[in-house]
């Protein structure tokens, strides 16, 4: 009996030790947690001691203790608030940005995202007063909410055709935006996904079935005059063309 007993103890021990955290360590002056599944060895870049400046580049693969392990995720509140960000340049191994990842990087101009990407968190870009454009790439199937919201100064909007679903205050406040185009597979818009965008004058919807079914998705958009749809509409909310203030 106490020989099965210490065999399923040993099981055990081996299984958990095949996903296990490595623990957190500073590479080239970044903080990152390390973790470990089988073989396979991944990064999550964290929030620094000191807020990170001027122009980042993250590396596709970082070095601990003679292991290498792949950098594919920026961790919630990696980069908020900081200020003095002005470029951040991803490698193609990123394949997730946490929730209030850039919030309020108010000097960021100079934004390409991976085409590995295929999550981007809750406020991951609110405030990025900086941004000119927003180009979401194809690989990208899930929105958190108010990830692009009062990206202010952003006249170019480009969500790729990976997203099904714009999520609420996606794009809130974006006051230079004058023109977006929906996707095809987008297929249903939430509650106040485009407030306030008020220099929008025409938007354009490629999906042949779409529901538009959240409140007030386009209230604000006060020069809104062009609206052009796909072959078929599955709802649309009567308030969602709120479009005076």
């Amino acid at each position: 009996m106490k020989r099965k007993i210490f065999a399923i103890l040993a099981f055990l021990l081996c299984v958990t030790s095949v996903h296990a955290a490595v623990g957190q360590a500073v590479i080239d002056g970044m903080n990152y947690a390390l973790s470990t599944d089988g073989e396979v060895r991944t990064a999550t870049l964290l929030a620094g001691d000191k807020k990170y400046a001027g122009r980042v580049v993250i590396p596709s693969i970082v070095t601990f203790a003679g292991d290498q392990y792949k950098v594919t995720a920026v961790g919630n509140d990696a980069f908020k608030e900081c200020t003095g960000l002005q470029s951040i340049t991803f490698s193609d191994n990123v394949t997730s940005i946490g929730d209030n990842a850039f919030e309020g990087c108010t000097k960021l101009k100079e934004l390409v995202l991976p085409q590995s990407l295929t999550s981007i968190g809750t406020y991951a870009f609110c405030f990025c007063f900086g941004l000119k454009t927003i180009d979401i790439p194809n690989s990208v199937t899930n929105l958190g909410g108010c990830c692009f919201a009062q990206c202010t100064n952003a006249t170019s909007l480009k969500i790729g055709s990976g997203v099904n679903t714009i999520p609420s205050n996606a794009f809130e406040r974006c006051y230079s935006l004058t023109n977006v185009v929906i996707p095809k597979n987008v297929n249903l818009i939430k509650n106040y996904a485009f407030l306030d965008c008020s220099k929008l004058t025409s938007v354009t919807i490629l999906s042949d079935a779409i529901s538009i079914n959240g409140s007030d998705v386009f209230r604000g958009c006060s020069v809104l005059d062009s609206l052009v749809f796909g072959e078929s509409v599955n709802t649309i909310r009567s308030s969602s063309f709120n479009l005076g203030n």
